[in-house]
């Protein structure tokens, strides 16, 4: 799917964009709102994550780009507890921190009925918490990550032990295809 920078199919331009749409019911199957949340008031991202969370269309979430603070995580991890079918999750370059991106993987992990195969959270702070969390979700279970194909978890903070966790629970995946987790301090 594809999430370049405003693609001429996303529909909307703005937070407040997404939100008119959302709400007259047109939820386009990409919804690019890569840079689009820094000038927003929260409680227009929390309304947006709200519309988000139930929209049945969307394969594709781009929210690369933003400085996401704990609110605006918080709302993101109630969105993916509760979406159904968005695909394609990016979140790179967002500056969330070791503990946001772990909640993230968490939130999408106790979301059994996630159909996430794309999970993008390179160049934010990921370390040994997003590792544990990453650890308990790719390990082969009901979790909302269990069709996951591709991970790109670079330019992170993961440091020998973290990905040393993450490469020891995918062993046993069967759905994992590509996994990035260059640039992370791990030793050749």
């Amino acid at each position: 799917l594809p999430l370049s920078p405003r693609d001429p199919h996303d529909g909307a331009e703005s937070v407040q964009d997404a939100i008119q749409m959302l709400e007259r019911g047109h939820a386009p199957r990409v919804m690019n709102l890569r840079g689009s949340l820094d000038g927003a008031e929260m409680h227009e991202v929390e309304r947006l994550f709200e519309h988000l969370a139930v929209a049945r269309t969307i394969q594709a979430l781009n929210l690369s780009c933003n400085h996401f603070s704990d609110p605006m995580c918080w709302s993101l991890e109630r969105l993916l507890e509760k979406n159904r079918s968005c695909m394609a999750l990016r979140l790179g370059n967002n500056r969330m921190t070791d503990k946001m991106c772990a909640s993230v993987v968490s939130a999408v992990h106790k979301n059994a009925m996630s159909h996430v195969t794309e999970m993008y959270l390179g160049n934010n702070q990921a370390g040994m918490l997003t590792a544990d969390a990453l650890a308990r979700a790719l390990k082969p279970s009901s979790g909302g990550l269990k069709v996951l194909r591709v991970l790109n978890i670079s330019h992170n903070r993961l440091g020998d032990a973290g990905g040393a966790l993450v490469i020891e629970a995918i062993q046993d995946n069967v759905s994992l295809r590509t996994l990035d987790l260059g640039s992370n301090d791990l030793a050749s």
